[in-house]
């Protein structure tokens, strides 16, 4: 008697993307830096409040490259518990 389900091949397929998927953020969201960079990049205007710790986060940017980081900074906000 067959399985219930899709057959095999559509489930293989949906597990390499779900897989994929993993990989990818794991890639492009990165944790919060507690340094400053070095030589070469630039602070952006961008701040926001990180809302998993409530510290104010400052985004700096590598000219060259195009590169972002993400820098948490000492500072919590008021009513943010982390």
């Amino acid at each position: 008697m067959p399985a219930a389900g899709p057959p095999r091949p559509f489930r293989s397929r949906y597990g390499g993307i779900f897989a994929g998927g993993v990989l990818i953020e794991r890639w492009r969201y990165r944790t919060l830096s507690d340094g400053r960079p070095g030589r070469g990049w630039q602070a952006t205007p961008e701040r926001f409040v990180d809302p998993e710790t409530g510290r104010l986060v400052t985004v700096f940017l590598n000219p060259a490259t195009g590169e972002r980081r993400y820098v948490a900074g000492d500072e919590r906000r008021p009513g943010i518990q982390g």
